[in-house]
């Protein structure tokens, strides 16, 4: 089972080592946590997951693969996707956000699909925290936002003519 846990030195009067104090919580008592990331969706089919520093899924898409070591997957292009962004993810900087463009085969898809993720590292858990989506679903996104811009831009170009027209029959 996953624990969340702390780990403090304990060093005697000379500073040598004598001792560790460990303090660690069982992740099934952080519920609000996980409920939360098990609830949150990105689009339509993209979700919240966090994955170990060392490839494992601490909680994954519906919980279904929590503990399961997935940094050795490599997928068609012969890439390692997975251990690509923890070794980004742990260069980040405290409070900054990654992001990478990958191949993988989520749940109940029959093939791989180009995913966005963006992602962050806390370090003090060695967590990699990634909200993704399939990148097809994030141009459906922007498709639907140019065509509005569009259809904006063509209502005030009719709105413009059509002003410009009844001026002109006004003045003369």
């Amino acid at each position: 089972q996953w624990y969340i846990t702390a780990y403090e030195p304990i060093y005697d009067g000379t500073s040598k080592l004598i001792g560790v104090l460990y303090v660690g919580v069982p992740l099934k008592h952080m519920d609000i946590l996980r409920k939360t990331v098990l609830n949150t969706r990105v689009g339509q089919t993209g979700y919240v997951t966090i994955l170990t520093g060392e490839g494992e899924y601490a909680i994954s898409k519906d919980g279904k693969r929590d503990g399961e070591l997935i940094k050795h997957i490599k997928t068609s292009d012969g890439k390692l996707p997975i251990q690509e962004l923890i070794q980004q993810a742990k260069q980040l900087s405290a409070g900054t956000i990654g992001s990478k463009r990958y191949l993988w085969q989520s749940g109940a898809e029959t093939r791989e699909s180009e995913k966005m993720a963006h992602f962050m590292y806390f370090k003090p858990w060695d967590w990699i925290i990634l909200a993704g989506a399939p990148v097809s679903e994030l141009n459906a996104v922007v498709r639907d936002i140019d065509y509005a811009i569009l259809k904006k831009i063509k209502f005030q170009f009719i709105l413009a003519v059509f002003v410009l027209v009844s001026v002109s029959v006004i003045w003369y």
